[in-house]
């Protein structure tokens, strides 16, 4: 097809290309006659280029019919088709613009960008949100009355549900698009019911093997609800239920999973999803049809019914290897309560690279998405009550054996220990975890590590391409003893940032608009803060929750010890340079390998999590410290010092999205000034733990 750009169709002249696909490209166009006010369209076109005159009369089977059905279709969820035009040799098909939304710099035009791009596992609240707006737009389609070759018939199924089909008005509105192989009730065989429809990470077993497997004479609505259900457990869970073999045909291995495998639930990748979420998604995923929702009116009634029901007040579900005191976190939470992951296998630490901020870098990448989602409030007073019931036994318990709970290692389950640190008395009245904090356990550890000469001399790349010693404040390891502290389970987010804003008067970070975060930004941690401004943000929550707690910066030693545990370095046991394990693990962690080149909401990354469940301390964005830099005892090291300047460095921890995973390691230090403020670099509270 000769280039369109500048040409006028049907009154739209073309501006730009938007996208491609399987049969052919997308333009965009603006009204070419209008003067006031330019009236943008999307223009599909079928590529001129095909293999066979067969197959280039399928392409032009299916898009005349994409364009005879869905001119048809009218509904608020769907793509609007606006006109059919033919030129020539050449088709148009002109369609509704749907331009998406900026965010932090990227556009995202549909559900894949959003989950690869904005959010990773999409908050469950939010996903079923836009996720029930596409069971309306297909139970619509699925009893659509249209005409098709001169008759009335009733039913389309759409035959190629996927998140990249699914695209964003906004952050909160989703139209279904690419209904380009729709299946319609034929009388007779055509080429289109020889075609294989779908695409293989989102197909029904009945579309892979034929519907005669199954005792049916074609495909039906059902199919699509199998599409439906990989859809929303990608939204929820991050990723698909199956993952292709090495060594084999990624569509072969995909279709023969879909057919032959159970998909684990999506909470084995996203702890915050519920059993009965967890329960909704595999039924949509039955192999038999006759199994899964039979409609998508269905398939939302269960989702209505699950917003609807009353969360219970008991401890949440939490994985054996979470500790007893993350446990009844859950309990006081009203904002996401994450729990920890599975340790990875140690790997060494020469061979991971991560990022930070301002200044050097700081450690860690951010670990995987653990946080729960918010659930309503139970009564306070039932609450309490349950809570103070609970923690009594379970620290008296605690207290008679004189144990606590420890990090399990890989391959392990949690162990009970003795330990020298104090244990409250069993017969206290247990205080209450501050809402959205943990509750980090006293203790002993070794900080810091132990280098080779080699390991001393490992550099990485900066942003301007300069090699820079990583590892050169990180040793030796000593001794160090921590007391119990709370620690927020996720970095701080605008939203919260926003409220400190506007009750303080506080100046807003750079690039907010007043008193606001940038639309869609709500949830990402908030950045372009200085020490001072983190120090006030704590001190405001303090005046605000009246809680009896003095909020504040967590020192650099209880920043690493929730992130390693009380076992990090100890004989026996794993070093925890990342908080999941020693090993750099991709995919738990947003550093300069996710490439995503931006931060992602603070409840990201669960997998993850520390060992105490907290989130994002490897990678995300740096965070500050309350310590003033200096060098550990016994260090080699001079501090490096900027001409004419006499302050103090504050240390900044973490890594960043910016910056290589060896940044993100929980050994790594960095330093800025306390007045230093990037898009790199953000905070969490921290406040002594109630005796």
């Amino acid at each position: 097809m000769s280039d369109l750009i500048g040409k006028v169709i049907c009154g739209y002249r073309i501006v730009s290309e938007v996208g491609a696909g399987g049969m052919g490209k997308v333009y965009l166009a603006e009204s070419a006659f209008l003067t006031e006010y330019k009236q943008q369209v999307a223009i599909k076109t079928l590529t001129a280029h095909t293999s066979s005159e067969r197959q280039a009369a399928l392409l032009r089977d299916l898009f005349i019919r994409e364009a005879n059905i869905q001119v048809q279709l009218k509904h608020p969820q769907i793509v609007n088709v606006i006109q059919f035009a033919v030129e020539g040799d050449e088709y148009f098909l002109i369609l509704e613009y749907v331009p998406g939304y900026e965010h932090q710099g990227r556009r995202i035009r549909n559900m894949a960008d959003m989950i690869e791009c904005e959010t990773g596992p999409v908050p469950h609240q939010r996903a079923l949100k836009l996720f029930t707006q596409v069971l309306d737009a297909l139970n619509f389609a699925h009893n659509f009355r249209y005409r098709w070759e001169g008759e009335e018939r009733v039913g389309l199924v759409h035959r190629d549900i996927k998140p990249g089909n699914l695209l964003l008005v906004d952050p909160e509105t989703i139209k279904v698009s690419d209904f380009g192989i729709v299946k319609v009730r034929h009388r007779v065989r055509s080429m289109t019911t020889m075609l294989t429809p779908g695409t293989s990470a989102y197909m029904s077993p009945e579309a892979i093997l034929g519907p005669s497997h199954f005792g049916l004479t074609e495909l039906d609505r059902r199919s699509d609800i199998y599409a439906l259900g990989v859809t929303l457990y990608e939204m929820l869970a991050g990723r698909l239920p199956f993952e292709p073999d090495e060594g084999i045909d990624p569509d072969l291995a995909l279709r023969r999973k879909h057919v032959d495998q159970q998909p684990p639930p999506p909470s084995t990748f996203y702890p915050a999803i519920t059993p009965r979420l967890d329960q909704i998604v595999l039924r949509a995923l039955e192999k038999k049809p006759e199994q899964r929702y039979q409609t998508a009116a269905e398939f939302k009634q269960a989702i209505e019914e699950l917003s609807a029901e009353r969360p219970p007040t008991v401890l949440m579900t939490l994985p054996d290897s979470v500790p007893a005191t993350t446990r009844l976190a859950a309990v006081a939470e009203t904002r996401p309560n994450p729990s920890a992951a599975t340790a990875a296998p140690a790997a060494s630490a020469t061979a991971m690279s991560a990022g930070t901020s301002t200044a050097p870098p700081a450690a860690r990448t951010p670990a995987p998405e653990i946080a729960r989602e918010p659930a309503a409030p139970a009564p306070r007073s039932s609450r309490l009550i349950y809570l103070s019931i609970i923690m009594v036994l379970i620290l008296g318990a605690l207290g008679a054996a004189a144990v606590i709970f420890r990090q399990p290692t890989a391959g392990s389950e949690a162990k009970v220990e003795s330990t020298p640190s104090p244990q409250p008395s069993a017969s206290a009245t247990p205080a209450p975890l501050p809402t959205g904090m943990a509750l980090i356990p006293g203790g002993n550890f070794l900080m810091g590590r132990n280098l080779s000469e080699a390991e001393k001399q490992v550099t990485v790349s900066d942003e301007a391409g300069h090699q820079t010693k990583v590892f050169t404040y990180d040793y030796p390891a000593h001794e160090v003893k921590v007391a119990p502290f709370y620690l927020d389970l996720t970095e701080v987010s605008n939203r919260e940032y926003a409220d400190f804003v506007r009750a303080s008067s506080h100046a807003p970070p750079q690039g907010w608009r007043g008193t606001e975060p940038s639309a869609g930004a709500e949830d990402l941690p908030v950045t372009n803060v200085s020490y001072r401004d983190a120090v006030e943000y704590c001190n405001w929550r303090t005046a605000e929750r009246r809680d009896g707690l003095a909020y504040r910066l967590p020192a650099e030693e209880e920043w690493e010890f929730a992130a390693r545990g009380p076992e990090a370095s100890q004989p026996g046991h794993m070093r925890r340079f990342y908080p999941w394990g020693d090993d750099w693990r991709p995919g738990l962690a947003n550093t300069k390998e996710s490439r995503l080149g931006h931060s992602q909401i603070v409840t990201a990354n669960r997998s993850g999590a520390s060992p105490f469940g907290v989130l994002n301390l490897s990678g995300n964005v740096a965070e500050w410290t309350a310590t003033d830099f200096s060098h550990y005892p016994g260090s080699d090291q001079e501090t490096p010092r900027e001409e004419g300047y006499t302050g103090t460095f504050q240390v900044v921890r973490g890594g960043s999205f910016g910056y290589p995973k060896e940044w993100a390691m929980t050994t790594t230090r960095a330093w800025a000034k306390p007045t230093e403020k990037g898009t790199n670099i953000g905070f969490r509270c921290a406040a002594d733990a109630k005796r």
